[in-house]
Protein backbone atom coordinates (compact mmCIF):
# COMPACT_ATOMS: atom_id res chain seq x y z
CA UNK A 1 0.00 0.00 0.00
CA UNK A 2 1.09 3.30 -1.06
CA UNK A 3 1.91 5.88 1.94
CA UNK A 4 1.61 9.11 -0.19
CA UNK A 5 -2.48 9.37 -0.51
CA UNK A 6 -2.24 8.65 3.45
CA UNK A 7 -0.12 11.82 3.96
CA UNK A 8 -2.08 13.66 1.90
CA UNK A 9 -5.60 13.02 3.32
CA UNK A 10 -3.96 13.13 6.55
CA UNK A 11 -2.85 16.94 6.23
CA UNK A 12 -4.51 19.57 8.70
CA UNK A 13 -6.18 21.48 5.03
CA UNK A 14 -7.91 18.16 4.27
CA UNK A 15 -9.00 17.81 7.84
CA UNK A 16 -10.71 20.66 8.90
CA UNK A 17 -12.40 20.80 5.45
CA UNK A 18 -13.92 16.99 6.62
CA UNK A 19 -15.05 18.46 9.63
CA UNK A 20 -16.81 21.58 8.21
CA UNK A 21 -18.93 19.13 5.85
CA UNK A 22 -22.12 17.50 7.12
CA UNK A 23 -22.36 14.78 4.83
CA UNK A 24 -19.91 12.85 2.48
CA UNK A 25 -21.48 10.34 -0.23
CA UNK A 26 -19.01 8.21 -1.52
CA UNK A 27 -19.35 5.24 -4.28
CA UNK A 28 -18.52 2.18 -4.02
CA UNK A 29 -17.75 1.13 -7.38
CA UNK A 30 -15.95 4.68 -8.82
CA UNK A 31 -15.99 3.80 -12.32
CA UNK A 32 -19.18 4.17 -14.71
CA UNK A 33 -21.12 1.03 -14.34
CA UNK A 34 -20.87 -1.56 -16.82
CA UNK A 35 -23.43 -4.45 -17.74
CA UNK A 36 -22.36 -7.62 -17.62
CA UNK A 37 -23.80 -11.10 -18.03
CA UNK A 38 -24.86 -11.74 -14.47
CA UNK A 39 -25.27 -8.15 -13.49
CA UNK A 40 -28.20 -6.81 -16.01
CA UNK A 41 -31.06 -4.84 -14.86
CA UNK A 42 -33.52 -6.68 -12.75
CA UNK A 43 -30.46 -8.86 -11.07
CA UNK A 44 -31.65 -7.18 -7.94
CA UNK A 45 -34.87 -5.58 -7.87
CA UNK A 46 -35.84 -5.15 -4.20
CA UNK A 47 -32.69 -5.73 -1.80
CA UNK A 48 -33.71 -5.55 1.55
CA UNK A 49 -30.75 -6.27 3.90
CA UNK A 50 -27.43 -5.76 3.12
CA UNK A 51 -23.88 -6.68 4.91
CA UNK A 52 -20.19 -7.16 4.06
CA UNK A 53 -19.21 -10.88 3.32
CA UNK A 54 -15.82 -12.81 2.11
CA UNK A 55 -13.11 -10.61 0.86
CA UNK A 56 -14.26 -8.16 -1.65
CA UNK A 57 -17.97 -8.87 -1.88
CA UNK A 58 -21.50 -7.89 -0.09
CA UNK A 59 -24.38 -10.32 0.32
CA UNK A 60 -27.36 -9.05 -0.27
CA UNK A 61 -31.41 -9.88 0.19
CA UNK A 62 -33.38 -9.80 -2.79
CA UNK A 63 -37.09 -9.78 -2.08
CA UNK A 64 -40.00 -10.48 -3.86
CA UNK A 65 -43.32 -8.43 -2.74
CA UNK A 66 -45.00 -10.77 -5.29
CA UNK A 67 -44.59 -14.49 -3.88
CA UNK A 68 -42.96 -12.84 -0.28
CA UNK A 69 -40.03 -15.21 -1.34
CA UNK A 70 -36.05 -13.76 -0.88
CA UNK A 71 -32.88 -14.58 -2.52
CA UNK A 72 -29.47 -14.46 -1.41
CA UNK A 73 -26.90 -12.88 -3.27
CA UNK A 74 -23.36 -12.42 -3.36
CA UNK A 75 -22.21 -9.57 -5.40
CA UNK A 76 -18.11 -9.37 -5.82
CA UNK A 77 -17.08 -5.88 -5.92
CA UNK A 78 -15.25 -5.79 -9.14
CA UNK A 79 -15.74 -3.86 -12.40
CA UNK A 80 -18.07 -4.82 -13.82
CA UNK A 81 -20.12 -6.23 -10.23
CA UNK A 82 -20.80 -9.80 -10.46
CA UNK A 83 -24.16 -11.06 -9.37
CA UNK A 84 -24.21 -14.70 -8.13
CA UNK A 85 -27.43 -16.25 -6.80
CA UNK A 86 -26.12 -18.44 -3.42
CA UNK A 87 -29.27 -19.50 -2.23
CA UNK A 88 -33.20 -18.49 -3.14
CA UNK A 89 -36.63 -19.81 -1.82
CA UNK A 90 -36.21 -17.37 1.69
CA UNK A 91 -39.95 -17.07 3.48
CA UNK A 92 -40.06 -13.29 3.99
CA UNK A 93 -36.83 -13.08 5.16
CA UNK A 94 -35.54 -9.69 6.19
CA UNK A 95 -31.40 -9.50 7.56
CA UNK A 96 -28.43 -10.89 6.80
CA UNK A 97 -25.51 -11.48 8.62
CA UNK A 98 -21.82 -12.88 7.80
CA UNK A 99 -19.49 -14.06 10.66
CA UNK A 100 -16.78 -16.45 9.88
CA UNK A 101 -17.45 -17.60 6.53
CA UNK A 102 -21.43 -18.51 7.43
CA UNK A 103 -24.35 -16.15 6.37
CA UNK A 104 -26.86 -16.22 8.62
CA UNK A 105 -30.80 -15.03 7.11
CA UNK A 106 -33.56 -14.36 9.52
CA UNK A 107 -36.79 -15.67 7.56
CA UNK A 108 -39.62 -14.68 9.30
CA UNK A 109 -42.15 -16.95 7.48
CA UNK A 110 -40.68 -20.00 8.73
CA UNK A 111 -39.94 -18.34 12.04
CA UNK A 112 -35.98 -19.06 11.84
CA UNK A 113 -32.63 -18.51 11.66
CA UNK A 114 -31.04 -20.12 8.51
CA UNK A 115 -27.75 -20.79 7.43
CA UNK A 116 -25.73 -21.25 4.56
CA UNK A 117 -22.10 -22.65 5.30
CA UNK A 118 -19.65 -20.98 2.71
CA UNK A 119 -16.72 -22.52 3.77
CA UNK A 120 -17.85 -26.03 5.11
CA UNK A 121 -16.60 -25.03 8.52
CA UNK A 122 -20.00 -25.47 9.88
CA UNK A 123 -20.74 -29.68 9.84
CA UNK A 124 -17.78 -31.95 11.42
CA UNK A 125 -16.51 -34.02 8.81
CA UNK A 126 -14.85 -36.94 10.76
CA UNK A 127 -12.82 -38.03 7.11
CA UNK A 128 -10.79 -34.49 7.93
CA UNK A 129 -9.57 -35.22 11.03
CA UNK A 130 -6.17 -36.86 10.80
CA UNK A 131 -4.17 -37.13 13.65
CA UNK A 132 -5.50 -39.62 16.97
CA UNK A 133 -5.62 -36.62 18.89
CA UNK A 134 -8.07 -34.73 16.91
CA UNK A 135 -10.56 -37.53 17.30
CA UNK A 136 -10.09 -38.40 20.85
CA UNK A 137 -10.81 -34.57 21.57
CA UNK A 138 -13.88 -35.05 19.04
CA UNK A 139 -15.10 -38.32 21.18
CA UNK A 140 -14.25 -36.82 24.56
CA UNK A 141 -16.46 -34.13 23.71
CA UNK A 142 -19.53 -36.46 22.82
CA UNK A 143 -18.43 -39.08 26.06
CA UNK A 144 -17.93 -42.15 23.49
CA UNK A 145 -15.28 -44.56 23.93
CA UNK A 146 -11.51 -43.96 23.25
CA UNK A 147 -10.46 -47.58 22.63
CA UNK A 148 -9.55 -48.76 19.05
CA UNK A 149 -7.96 -47.66 16.05
CA UNK A 150 -7.52 -44.40 14.16
CA UNK A 151 -10.34 -45.85 11.59
CA UNK A 152 -12.43 -47.30 14.41
CA UNK A 153 -12.28 -44.08 16.51
CA UNK A 154 -13.39 -42.25 13.34
CA UNK A 155 -15.72 -44.17 12.36
CA UNK A 156 -17.21 -44.46 15.93
CA UNK A 157 -17.47 -40.56 15.62
CA UNK A 158 -19.03 -40.78 12.20
CA UNK A 159 -22.09 -43.38 13.46
CA UNK A 160 -22.31 -40.66 16.36
CA UNK A 161 -22.86 -37.78 14.11
CA UNK A 162 -25.36 -39.67 11.86
CA UNK A 163 -27.58 -40.07 14.78
CA UNK A 164 -27.69 -36.50 15.98
CA UNK A 165 -28.16 -35.89 12.35
CA UNK A 166 -31.22 -37.79 11.90
CA UNK A 167 -32.88 -36.29 15.11
CA UNK A 168 -32.53 -33.02 13.51
CA UNK A 169 -35.69 -31.67 10.91
CA UNK A 170 -34.18 -28.82 9.98
CA UNK A 171 -30.14 -28.84 9.13
CA UNK A 172 -29.67 -25.61 7.70
CA UNK A 173 -31.49 -24.20 10.19
CA UNK A 174 -29.95 -22.70 13.73
CA UNK A 175 -31.27 -24.92 16.91
CA UNK A 176 -33.32 -22.68 19.42
CA UNK A 177 -35.49 -23.60 22.45
CA UNK A 178 -37.75 -22.07 23.18
CA UNK A 179 -38.73 -21.36 19.32
CA UNK A 180 -38.60 -17.94 17.60
CA UNK A 181 -41.87 -16.26 17.15
CA UNK A 182 -41.08 -13.14 14.45
CA UNK A 183 -37.27 -12.77 14.28
CA UNK A 184 -36.49 -9.78 12.86
CA UNK A 185 -32.91 -8.59 13.08
CA UNK A 186 -29.90 -10.20 13.57
CA UNK A 187 -26.33 -9.09 14.92
CA UNK A 188 -22.81 -10.67 15.30
CA UNK A 189 -20.49 -9.88 17.42
CA UNK A 190 -17.06 -11.61 17.49
CA UNK A 191 -13.81 -11.52 19.19
CA UNK A 192 -11.92 -13.18 16.58
CA UNK A 193 -9.27 -10.86 14.26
Amino acid sequence: MAVEPIVRLTRPEVIQVLESITFVVHSIVPEKYRYWKSNLPGACSHPVAICSGPLGTILVLDYDFTSCSTRLLRIRLHQPADVFEEKKGYKDARDVCFSCGVVFVIERGNKAIRFNDMNGSVKLCPNLLRSRTQLESRLRAHNLSLEGNVTTLRQRLAEHLEQIARKVTHPDRVQIEPHLRNPAALCVATTKF
